[in-house]
């Protein structure tokens, strides 16, 4: 019999809920369907309760520590809660398609007459899912939702590591692998103290650009605790405490739960959909206990790899995205840099395979002692090709040794170093995206194995042993990026969830524009910006596709600049033409319902108002300045 322990089941209830949801979408509206899957999973679980006499399985430690975290992080949300800047405007708008969708693929909110299959968007729907559940409006579901998912991240690590450890512990753990921060925070605050600099609002920025990108200047290094303040509603922050559950299934698996090992197919299904880069690292990382001389189960991962990739492998040839494209990479990391990201969690690494009591310290391991030379030379001569290659090998040395004796977690280490390789001889779509993806990845998958160890540190300490002394300064110098950073992030308090107040406060007239056409349907023409600006305010909030946003990344997902270019110009001259034959033409082109008339499109293109009633366009909507033409005559 199935039985979940409480911390998987509570993650585990919302991506079932959203698998099913999800695939009956594509036949029918998505509300519809998300309120008729609710409806029965509430009832199946009230006749549950019922028929086992109202005795309810609670682990209340768990609870309390979900319950805690989402508190924190609704907090944080609450004292700036816009949903502007960075790539909020994108996962909103991809939230509200998914809301407003007839039927799956959601529409494209930047490119009207195109679908979402060319991105990776499951992680959209869980949102809309945890919106949905919330009862709120979308500008506040988003804000509960991305601290929902910071807290289930929390609660996936403490059950996780409960495995292994006592509580206390296993909450100390959490915070070491979801709250740390890396070398570089620590070094730039003891910088700037000694130098008498003020710290700034970039200090919590500064240490996710680590690493030189010849092409973009830095790559993204983004870990966990920033990705939850940032507050981008993104895919790599979702995938979080999917690929904690996933790593859960698969220890429980490992230990001899088959059932766990089967519900690995839908759940890495879900991991793909929501984040298309964590999937290979995970598989790469089931692969590794195929090593392991005792494990029993090899047929049935076997089975679990090859059903899950089938599965996969449907999804993704019916995605349309241009970008995912590999090639050879062009350069390599500094090790210094490295280092500044990496080298606290890699040392910690090390002392996990060193002081691991599954198999005999390494001090004692004759073969490791012969291999000694030879690991001092294979890394030496690979640093001239891959400089990052000198700490890394021999780590992946001491964790094959360590996987092959039976030691489950020190294939996590395995998988992470050779994930982070990976990403210094093959790119993704480019280097900075990847070695983003790959690294967030590896941070988890780095840091939970010595997680797991804190407890011998915080004991050994009394005992005045040196190498624990020089671990736990290590453990308190990943604290100072959480303590410092937090409040520079969240430099405003503003107490509300409302992540569209600041619209109302900004221009009132959009904002009353936007709720006018929240019920509405139809593709909406408004002023085309660069990237990460305001412009796109309509459609983002809306939920109603406009002709042309976002061009910086629709280029890359649908690698169509020229007819990018094409639809710039045609809002161009549907704003600034005189011509009212162009213009109706340009309308119909694009089955245009709504033209937006603000602030912005008299900025950007000096409008006309005049015009569009001239050109038999009627006035549906006028708040303060914003004024929403309805344009319904085909020719």
């Amino acid at each position: 019999m199935l039985r979940l322990k409480y911390y998987q089941a509570r993650l585990f209830s919302i991506l079932f809920i959203t698998l099913i949801t999800y695939l009956f979408s594509f036949f029918f509206p998505f509300k519809i369907v998300f309120y008729t899957v609710f409806s029965i999973f509430i009832t199946l679980s009230v006749y549950a309760v019922v028929k086992n006499n109202f005795k309810i399985r609670l682990d209340r430690n768990e609870e309390f520590i979900f319950v805690v975290f989402l508190a924190y992080f609704i907090f944080l949300r609450s004292l700036i809660p816009d949903i502007y800047g960075a790539e909020k405007f994108m996962d909103m708008a991809f939230i509200n398609s998914v809301l407003k969708s007839h039927a799956f693929p959601p529409n494209d909110p930047y490119f009207a007459e195109g679908k979402l299959n060319i991105y990776y968007y499951f992680g959209h729907v869980i949102g809309a899912v945890i919106t949905l559940i919330s009862f709120t409006k979308p500008e506040v579901g988003y804000n509960i939702a991305m601290a929902a998912i910071s807290a289930l991240s929390f609660l996936m690590i403490f059950g996780f590591l409960k495995e292994f450890v006592e509580e206390r512990y296993a909450a100390v753990g959490s915070i070491f692998v979801l709250f740390s921060g890396n070398l570089y925070a620590a070094i730039e605050l003891f910088y700037k103290l000694f130098t008498f600099q003020r710290i700034g609002y970039l200090f919590y920025w500064n240490a996710t650009r680590v690493i030189e990108d010849s092409t973009f200047g830095y790559a993204i290094t983004e870990f966990p605790y920033f990705s939850f303040i940032h507050a981008d509603f993104h895919a790599h922050v979702v995938a979080i405490p999917i690929t904690l559950l996933c790593l859960a299934f698969l220890y429980d698996f490992y230990k001899g739960d088959r059932l766990k090992g089967y519900l690995l197919i839908p759940l890495l299904f879900i991991l793909f959909a929501t984040n298309s880069w964590s999937f290979p690292v995970i598989f790469l990382l089931m692969t590794t206990i195929f090593l392991i001389k005792e494990f029993k189960g090899k047929r049935d991962l076997l089975i679990v790899v090859a059903s899950s990739s089938i599965s996969i492998l449907l999804l993704y040839f019916n995605m349309k995205n241009a970008s995912s494209k590999i090639s050879l990479t062009t350069e390599t990391t500094n090790l210094w840099q490295f280092i500044e990201f990496f080298g606290i969690q890699i040392a910690f690494a090390y002392y996990y395979l060193i002081n691991s009591t599954s198999s005999s310290r390494v001090g004692n391991d004759v073969t490791i002692k012969r291999l000694i030379p030879l690991i001092v030379v294979v890394a030496s001569i690979s640093y001239f090709f891959i400089p990052i290659s000198l700490i890394l090998i021999p780590l992946i040395v001491l964790s094959v040794r360590k996987v092959i004796k039976g030691d489950l977690l020190a294939s996590f280490i395995l998988t992470a170093c050779i994930t982070i390789l990976i990403a210094e001889v093959f790119m993704i779509d480019c280097r900075m995206n990847t070695i983003f993806k790959f690294y967030l990845v590896s941070w988890l998958l780095l840091t939970i194995p010595p997680a797991t160890k804190l407890k011998r540190i915080f004991k050994d300490v009394k005992v005045r042993r040196p190498l624990n002394v020089v671990m736990l300064i290590l453990f308190t110098l990943t604290l100072i990026y959480p303590v410092i950073a937090t409040p520079v992030r969240h430099y405003d308090v503003k107490l509300s969830l409302d992540g569209m107040e600041f619209i109302k406060r900004y221009n009132k007239g959009d904002y009353n524009a936007i709720h006018w056409l929240r019920d509405k349907d139809g593709v909406v023409v408004e002023a085309v910006c660069k990237c990460y600006s305001y412009c796109s305010r309509i459609s983002t909030f809306s939920g109603n596709p406009t002709i042309v946003a976002w061009t910086c990344h629709e280029v890359k997902w649908r690698g169509n600049g020229k007819e990018l270019v094409e639809r710039i110009n045609d809002v161009r001259l549907i704003y600034t033409s005189q011509n009212c034959s162009k213009v109706t033409w340009l309308l119909n082109k694009y089955d245009v319902k709504y033209v937006v008339v603000g602030d912005e499109e008299r900025r950007v293109y000096n409008v006309n108002t005049t015009k569009f009633e001239t050109c038999g366009l009627s006035r549906a909507f006028k708040g303060d300045d914003t004024i929403i033409y309805e344009f319904s005559t085909k020719s």
